[in-house]
């Protein structure tokens, strides 16, 4: 009997009240730790209606995400900071070729914005440096770009081709200050000056510059009154001040002499005078010191350092009216990020025990030491917010998150999330204001690392969220994670029966195998010994499972000895001429073993090959082992030049690295992805058929999916620990095979067969797709013909003009839709005989 939907909500109503949290809770928690959310997700829904929901508000919040109000300022900035008073958000970002700054008034929640950089804000009065274009200047910037398009990402290069321009620029660029009131700007400082650095006194008072004068060869710091625009010399010689920072009071200025400037002449040269400079702006007097300071107190009346004496690390005190260091910490540990708190009483910083950092707080006065946090990933950068809370950085450099401690509780709380339940954020900067309340954090909401836009969030430590916010954001998790499952249970419906056979067949104990005999050759960078006996093994395993392996040998940039990528082909039953790819990189760097950078991957890729071997698909698929990934993706390269020299149609790449390490009961790891198509089917291969928990990021540069993308597009997928995981053993001497979770290697593998077995299985993408407007107001859409030989058909994705999603099977290679919205996207697949699918959507704008 189906009950009245009155009657229905009542009793779910019942239900929901009658609810245990303290039980159901739990539960939720632990379907969440195993990667089951729809599951988990409903149960804390079902504790935040029940009976003292707010109770539970806090804890559900940091689980699913953010505790703290978060407000987007912008998609795209760079440079995020605080006004000195806190009173505004300022950060930059460039428009049409233009620097832009953006200052935000928290109080009155509005935007401002000024072309220019480096801007200052106080007393209603913008202070900026503004590059004004000239026909040169433009014809620079182009040849600028036409030189970074060619040669890649050398590091090297590119910082030559960058700094040639800058210095044109730096010709260009003058220091004005705009009126808020009056609306008027004005040159603050005649032609003849390159400002390389500018902060400001209470106020915005009075400037202080770093500056190379026309005609000197060495910069200077100055002083420039805002007022009268009166300039005067400060601290001039023949060296290289960097650094500038001012007291809050106003009355002390300090820097640094470097062993370089940017605009001096390359024959110019300092004086040996490395070390610290404090200026008393009163008088003026000049107090310098050796040796470089490791921070500064709020009133620069102490200095902190990092001083090595024999084996030990030290970090000592001083205060600026005697200089006399005074040792308040030391270790035979490394220690870095020293800073102090608020009122000077305490000092924070980070020791690397064993193979991670930790964070420590030291009491100044009693040279107490506190641990703060404990943890196998890296805690470094931390920041106090206030005098009892810090903020700190949790992972490997690229990747890490913020998170705040309570140094009277201990406890820890994540600082920034998206949200969402798969796609990671990596973040990069964080910057608290005065007050401690606010927080500006430069992170990639969208999880996206390739594109060059970070977005600028200030996070409220003031203002929790809702459960209203809570809820909104729950039901929107379980609507996407619902249809992530719905989809990908409707993609593997065909095969799942066959696919659950083959990674039935996967063997943890093979996998051990692997990665021992590989581990056991020490380093096989392609300059060690290791890197030819590895190449061997692997050409043994692959023919082993009965493939018919290729070495292909090249010889490396900077070297004379030759190398060799080893792949093997389970050739195609229907299309063996589309090809898809999946690899991993054999080779580690020189110091160490690299047994999970990247023996974990190639161990994986082994095993996916083993269970493969017997069981051929339409497509044709090649299991690669790349050499020299670690001398820059040189193995890849050379894959991939060979594969368009010879014509090969690669439709997909999947590639494998650091896939092995786990920092707690989790099996976990995140897809990184070009293709949302490849992405989706991942995840569906993850929880349809293995016990891993994966998460995504848009990620391929640096790595070998790099060289697919240059050559051939929009096709990658494939696995590996960052950024859900930072190891703390990248690239060390200690990245052995007892750091390695061997199981987390198996599902690994599963999952990449898995995912073979879908896409070898289905049409690839369509190419050509067009749209073009009929007369009459309607849409064709074309493509090209599906290159699978069993495609027997396609399907039309598009739009209503009433916002509908609307469907269509098609025969042909073209349709014509009468009703399609202006402005949509329309979307296209082939469908084969076995009536599966096309595993990505071809997409054009109507």
């Amino acid at each position: 009997m189906r009950l009245p939907v009155t009657i229905a909500l009542c009793l779910l109503f019942i239900s929901s009240r009658g609810q245990n949290p303290a039980k159901t809770f739990p539960e939720a928690e632990d379907n969440w730790k195993q990667g089951k959310y729809i599951e988990a997700l409903t149960g804390f829904k079902q504790v935040l209606n029940g009976r003292d929901g707010e109770a539970w508000l806090d804890r559900i919040a940091l689980t699913t995400g953010e505790l703290y109000q978060v407000n987007e300022l912008s998609a795209d900035g760079k440079l995020a900071r605080f006004s000195p008073d806190g009173s505004y958000a300022i950060f930059e970002k460039i428009e049409n070729g233009r620097d832009i700054s953006v200052y935000y008034s928290i109080a009155g929640r509005k935007t401002g914005i000024i072309e220019g950089k480096n801007l200052l804000i106080g007393n209603g009065q913008l202070v900026f440096l503004r590059t004004i274009p000239t026909d040169s200047l433009t014809a620079a910037a182009k040849r600028r770009d036409e030189q970074l398009k060619t040669i890649g990402n050398d590091p090297t290069r590119r910082a030559q081709v960058n700094n040639a321009y800058n210095k044109l620029a730096a010709a260009q660029t003058f220091l004005f200050s705009y009126d808020l009131k009056k609306k008027k700007t004005v040159q603050l400082l005649p032609k003849g000056y390159l400002v390389s650095e500018l902060v400001a006194g209470p106020g915005l008072n009075n400037l202080y510059l770093l500056a190379l004068k026309e005609g000197n060869a060495y910069p200077a710091v100055y002083k420039l009154a805002l007022e009268d625009r009166k300039v005067t010399e400060l601290v001039t010689g023949k060296n290289f001040p960097g650094g500038l920072q001012v007291s809050p009071a106003g009355d002390k200025l300090l820097f640094e002499y470097l062993p370089r400037f940017a605009y001096a002449a390359s024959d110019v040269k300092p004086e040996r005078a490395e070390g610290t400079v404090l200026v008393d702006l009163a008088d003026q007097s000049i107090k310098q010191f050796p040796g470089r300071i490791a921070a500064v107190n709020a009133a620069f009346t102490r200095f902190m350092y990092l001083v090595k004496d024999d084996a030990q690390n030290i970090l000592a005190v001083t205060n600026t009216d005697n200089f006399k260091l005074e040792v308040v910490y030391t270790t035979d540990k490394l220690i870095a990020d020293p800073v102090f708190s608020p009122d000077g009483s305490k000092a924070a910083l980070a020791v690397k025990l064993l193979d991670d950092y930790e964070i420590f707080t030291v009491d100044l006065a009693t040279k107490q030491a506190t641990r703060i946090t404990s943890e196998i990933q890296h805690d470094r950068l931390p920041v106090f917010i206030g005098n009892d809370r810090l903020m700190a950085a949790k992972g490997e450099p690229r990747h890490r998150r913020s998170y705040l401690y309570d140094l009277k509780t201990g406890e820890s709380i994540k600082l920034f999330h998206n949200n969402t339940v798969r796609t990671l954020v990596p973040e990069y900067d964080w910057e608290p204001d005065v007050s401690g309340r606010y927080v500006l954090v430069t992170a990639e909401r969208d999880g996206n690392t390739i594109s060059p836009e970070r977005g600028v969030y200030l996070a409220d430590l003031g203002q929790k969220v809702t459960k209203t916010e809570v809820l909104a954001r729950i039901e929107a998790d379980i609507k996407a994670e619902t249809d992530l499952r719905t989809r990908g249970e409707a993609s593997y419906a065909k095969i799942a029966e066959l696919v659950r056979s083959v990674t039935s067949q996967a063997s943890v104990h093979r996998v051990y195998d692997y990665e021992n005999s590989l581990f056991k050759f020490g380093s096989k960078h392609i300059t060690q010994p290791g890197n030819n006996k590895a190449a061997e093994y692997l050409f043994d395993q692959y023919k082993s499972f009965g493939y018919e392996p290729q070495y292909q040998w090249f010889t490396p940039r900077a070297s004379t000895a030759k190398t060799a990528n080893v792949f093997a082909v389970l050739k195609g039953t229907v299309n063996p001429e589309i090809v898809y790819v999946v690899s991993s990189h054999y080779d580690s760097v020189v110091i160490g073993p690299g047994a999970d950078d990247d023996a974990s991957g190639t161990a994986a890729l082994l095993e996916a090959a083993r269970i493969l071997a017997d069981h051929p698909m339409p497509c044709t698929i090649i299991f690669a082992s790349f050499t020299a990934e670690e001398a820059g993706l040189q193995g890849s390269r050379e894959f991939v030049r060979q594969a368009q020299a010879n014509h090969m149609q690669i439709a997909g790449a999947l590639n494998n690295d650091m896939i092995g390490w786990a920092n707690d009961s989790r099996l976990d790891n995140t897809i990184r992805y070009s293709n949302p198509g490849i992405r989706d089917i991942q995840h569906a291969a993850a929880f349809l058929f293995t016990n891993m928990v994966t998460y995504d990021v848009v990620y391929y540069k640096s790595t070998d999916a790099q060289s697919y993308y240059d050559a051939y597009g929009d096709i990658v997928g494939g696995i590996g620990s960052y950024p859900v995981l930072g190891s703390p053993y990248y690239h060390q001497w200690n990245d052995f095979l007892e750091t390695i979770n061997h199981q987390l290697v198996i599902e690994v593998a599963k999952t990449t067969a898995a995912t073979l077995m879908l896409l070898a299985s289905s049409p690839s993408r369509l190419k050509g797709v067009a749209a073009h407007k009929e007369e009459d107001g309607s849409y064709k859409v074309s493509w090209q013909a599906s290159p699978e030989k069993d495609v027997t058909g396609y399907i039309v994705r598009y739009t209503d003009a009433k916002g509908k999603k609307e469907q269509v099977a098609v025969k042909g290679l073209s349709v014509t839709l009468n009703a399609a919205a202006a402005k949509s996207l329309v979307e296209v697949k082939a469908v084969n005989q076995r009536e599966m699918q096309g595993w990505d959507w071809a997409r054009v704008e109507l």
